[in-house]
């Protein structure tokens, strides 16, 4: 029978294996309290650290919650110079941060911890942030998502390694859970066979907190009804793990056919969107949210509704979402975007500039792209964001620009002209809208209003020889 140090550090081996990710070059900080969960993880990666190729730092906050809390802090520091690690040390007001955030004291001390965390990361040049979440947190993160209301990714809990950190939005920092598959026991007794003393939160015993009731008091009535209890419940996470990661690839197909990435945010087409299973529905907009924010952290089941509700009112509906997002309601699309981009530049008239034909054109919020296509050219699905011309008609000295007063062109399809006030107007785009949407203009004469309608006259025609093709990418 292997000893634990062996058993756990093959755990944690197979566990940053399955992760798929080479640490080699890297460095790791290490979210560490003193407790025997992160102190085990900072142990088991450095005996790991030399095989594996990645360098470990320590980082500690001292939370303020107790008289007695900056005693933590010296003790981790000590652990670090034992080990010749570097320690990073930090220390906030976790009160005055919840009384300010209006938050739980839980929420408040989770939310600075994390902003530490991710701060001392880019300071030191870390790649990746590892905190010590064990099996059991695990089965409590389940039940508190069960008991908030989560819907089906409730079941999910903490995955071993997460895309985003927690109040950060650097895409690159990524969270790990190296030690998710042991448990207290495990890592109680690892400091035990190591000899090394570990610290015991007294607040881990307050019942003020909910995560503390349900681990003193939930947790053992459940397993009185079944010893298993713990296992059963992680067993059925796997399994919901599975259906969602095939569900969440059906979903993925669908949100690339219905959503276009636009200069502040995504637009979703809102026919389409109405029509999808409500399953489907959920799925998309998660999609939508973590292609804006950089990950889902945030967004409550309750958010999700609010915007599939709204998704079938009248135009100019919206819902206020966390990080100062907002979904909004137009006339045929629904659009996620920054909140402060309704206020501020999308406001601005856009001004005019040359286009290079053929090749790349840079403008504020926009990279436009010109080539040479055959006339049977097919464009993206779905993508109104790109167009086929008649190159002959059209010519190569294009421009780009906002609209102007008297605008007017000819609606494909259509023998007489429309002014553009009017068309966008009757097509339910918001006043806010209309000045920064990019008109393509050849000769002073109006090509495309960009994401909306071609005119009839630039469109591929029976006699059409040569086309080009222009594409409008958010940046």
């Amino acid at each position: 029978m292997p000893s634990i140090e062996n058993r756990l550090l093959a755990n944690i081996r197979n566990t940053m294996e399955m992760m798929n990710v080479d640490f080699r070059g890297t460095t790791i900080l290490i979210g560490v309290s003193g407790g025997s969960d992160s102190l085990t993880l900072l142990l088991l990666l450095n005996k790991l650290s030399d095989d594996k190729g990645f360098k470990i730092h320590i980082g500690h906050l001292d939370h303020g919650l107790r008289e007695d809390s900056a005693d933590d802090a010296a003790f981790v520091a000590d652990v670090g110079k034992k080990l010749g690690i570097p320690v990073v040390l930090g220390n906030c007001n976790v009160d005055l941060y919840r009384k300010k955030k209006g938050l739980s004291l839980e929420e408040a001390a989770r939310d600075v911890r994390y902003s530490f965390l991710s701060s001392t990361a880019v300071e030191i040049g870390a790649d990746f942030i590892a905190v010590g979440h064990n099996l059991d947190d695990q089965v409590e993160t389940i039940l508190m998502n069960i008991i908030r209301g989560g819907g089906t990714n409730a079941l999910l809990g903490m995955s071993y390694i997460s895309n985003g950190i927690p109040n950060n939005r650097d895409k690159k920092l990524r969270l790990l859970r190296p030690i998710l598959d042991l448990s207290k026991e495990d890592t109680e007794k690892y400091c035990l066979l190591k000899s090394i003393s570990y610290l015991k939160d007294s607040t881990n015993m307050s019942m003020r907190y909910t995560r503390n009731r349900v681990r003193i008091d939930l947790v053992p009535k459940l397993v009185g009804y079944n010893s298993n209890f713990g296992n059963n419940l992680l067993k059925l996470s796997e399994a919901v793990s599975q259906d969602l990661d095939y569900i969440n690839q059906q979903a993925s197909a669908t949100f690339t056919k219905l959503c276009t990435s636009i200069h502040n945010g995504v637009e979703i087409y809102r026919s389409a969107f109405n029509n999808l299973h409500p399953s489907m529905k959920n799925h998309v907009l998660r999609f939508a949210y973590e292609r804006v924010v950089g990950s889902k952290i945030g967004l409550e089941n309750s958010h999700i509704k609010d915007m599939v509700k709204v998704s079938r009112g009248a135009t100019g509906k919206k819902v206020d979402l966390p990080g100062d997002l907002i979904f909004r309601v137009g006339y045929d699309s629904l659009e996620l975007c920054h909140n402060s981009t309704i206020t501020g530049s999308s406001q601005e008239k856009l001004e005019e500039y040359s286009l290079n034909v053929p090749g790349k054109t840079l403008i504020p919020g926009w990279e436009i792209e010109i080539r040479f296509v055959s006339r049977n050219h097919r464009i993206t699905v779905n993508n109104k964001y790109a167009g086929v011309f008649d190159k002959g008609i059209v010519g190569n000295i294009l421009t780009v620009r906002g609209r102007r007063d008297g605008d007017k062109f000819q609606p494909l399809g259509m023998t007489g002209s429309k002014k553009i006030k009017k068309y966008l107007s009757d097509a339910k785009v918001p006043a806010v809208y209309r000045d920064s949407i990019p008109l393509v203009v050849s000769d002073n004469t109006l090509v495309w209003i960009v994401g909306y309608c071609v005119s009839d006259w630039a469109s591929i025609k029976n006699g059409t020889s040569e086309a080009l093709e222009i594409q409008f990418f958010a940046r």
